[in-house]
């Protein structure tokens, strides 16, 4: 990775050999990425940068602005870094990111881990209050990993919770709606009255997205067996809803008999 000097503002730069022969300026990440043919000199390069000056720092800008990155429902200005090693560090109101190269997709693995350990550390001790508030049940497995749409699964035949790495976006009391919720599914595997009623009240899908900007998953014969109104709550949370499932099944609430 080079470094030139543009409006009194340095600027990152790799270039990538391609057999393509125009040249391409692209702002990925903190990093303009150039891609030319192994013909094209380091001075050709950067007077095309100096050229594109406008271009290069409006799109620094504006990505500085969009690519926030949240964690623990507090918001960050991401810095990218080649390091020795694959780590993330929290300095002020930045979050650093190191990787062994300058890659997106390494870039996004590295700080998915990162969010992993976060959600783990934190259900050290939710887990062990889950202990005493559940002690009716026998206590399932638990595990952190990444899931895009949905924040936690009960399987009931592997006895197995999942819970979403990316939680950790969000404030960490989440975290503990949504191990409570899966929890509640091995007393109540469906989600009927008596499931949410488990709940001492507290209604986490209602919560969570209020709170949140996540996407969720619907299953719409188990909302009609809690006695909701499917196509009110579809219409209700249309922008929200990122797949729906429908499937056939008796209801076992007295509602919908």
């Amino acid at each position: 990775m080079k470094t030139i000097t543009i409006n009194n503002t340095p600027i990152s730069y790799i270039v990538r050999r391609t057999t393509t022969k125009k040249i391409y300026i692209r702002v990925k990440n903190d990093v303009v990425v150039v891609s030319a043919t192994k013909f094209t000199t380091i001075k050709e390069i950067e007077e095309l940068l100096y050229k594109h000056e406008k271009f290069i720092l409006e799109n620094l800008i504006k990505r500085e602005k969009e690519e926030i990155i949240h964690l623990n429902g507090v918001s960050y200005i991401p810095k990218f870094h080649i390091g020795l090693k694959n780590k993330v560090e929290i300095i002020g109101d930045e979050i650093h990111i190191h990787t062994k190269k300058m890659e997106y997709d390494l870039q996004k693995k590295t700080l998915h881990n990162f969010y992993k350990a976060e959600v783990e550390k934190a259900l050290t001790q939710i887990i062990y209050d889950a202990m005493t508030d559940f002690k009716e049940i026998n206590f399932p497995t638990i595990s952190v990993l990444y899931m895009k749409s949905m924040f936690g699964n009960y399987n009931r035949k592997k006895h197995h919770v999942k819970i979403s790495s990316m939680l950790a976006k969000y404030d960490y009391k989440y975290i503990k709606y949504i191990l409570y919720h899966e929890l509640s599914h091995v007393l109540e595997f469906n989600h009927s009255k008596e499931f949410f009623a488990n709940a001492d009240g507290v209604v986490f899908e209602e919560e969570v997205l209020s709170k949140t900007d996540c996407e969720i998953e619907i299953d719409t014969f188990w909302l009609f067996n809690a006695g909701i109104d499917v196509v009110n709550y579809l219409e209700e949370h249309k922008d929200r809803i990122s797949v729906i499932h429908l499937k056939d099944g008796i209801a076992t609430s007295e509602e919908n008999h």
